[in-house]
């Protein structure tokens, strides 16, 4: 990255809500040894409110989000949070008719540059299995980031696949407000998610690149008496699995 660039890290209202979430995603910056301006930490990006159809309130909202990162004056900025990433990309341009004026990235996006760059090793553990869940808002939803978040992890364990991933992959009910407003069906879709996709597939890792999939997943699995699951969001992770220099 240049030298003149200023990182700006946002980090969402799911992930700061979330403790292990927000340790995760800090962590993994502390030991990439990132240089970066926290951002979000308590500003959301606006789609719950455009979501819910309060458009003239997000239109409002959405200005002063802009004002912040303007102040801030960042020239790039990553955020691991899907529904903050489309925000930003399609809802800020082709909604309000609001350009940013810098790159926005997704974590993963960010973490093979920094793989590809030498910056970042993980640890490899030749026994470890994981099963990746693809999040709607950068697979089929998004950008199409499938094979990226795989090759991440692929550098540090075997990645078995789903009955249905990639393009095919099916929600959890973690997005588009349903968790908010019908948490249990959410659950119960999450549930129904790891039965048909994970169960059987000799691993209880579940990594994804999404807070809400990862929030919502965990509690799914935790309704599965079959196998119990860990269920990590791909910064968790690479924090955990990180070589230290």
């Amino acid at each position: 990255m240049p030298d003149k660039e200023k990182l700006g890290v946002f980090f969402g209202c799911t992930t700061v809500g979330a403790p292990h979430l927000l340790e995760g995603l800090v962590g993994f910056l502390v030991k990439a040894r990132i240089d970066y301006v926290p951002l979000g930490k308590d500003l959301c990006c606006g789609v719950p409110l455009l979501l819910a159809g309060y458009h003239r309130e997000a239109g409002a909202h959405v200005q002063r989000v802009k004002k912040h990162m303007v102040e801030a004056g960042i020239t790039r900025m990553v955020t691991s949070c899907p529904h903050c990433y489309l925000m930003f990309r399609e809802g800020f341009p082709n909604d309000f008719g609001i350009e940013l004026g810098f790159e926005t990235m997704h974590f993963v996006e960010f973490a093979v540059e920094l793989l590809n760059q030498g910056k970042i090793k993980l640890k490899l553990h030749k026994d470890m299995k994981i099963v990746y869940h693809d999040p709607c808002g950068i697979g089929r939803r998004g950008p199409g980031l499938h094979q990226e978040p795989r090759s991440v992890l692929a550098s540090c364990a075997e990645v078995v696949e789903a009955e249905r991933a990639d393009k095919l992959g099916t929600c959890c009910g973690g997005g588009g407000l349903l968790r908010a407003s019908l948490p249990k069906l959410a659950v119960a879709a999450a549930k129904r998610k790891i039965i048909d996709d994970y169960l059987n597939k000799g691993t209880d890792i579940i990594v994804t690149s999404c807070p809400f999939c990862t929030l919502n997943l965990t509690d799914g699995a935790g309704e599965i008496t079959e196998r119990g699951f860990n269920v990590f969001d791909l910064p968790m992770f690479l924090a955990e699995n990180m070589e230290e220099e």
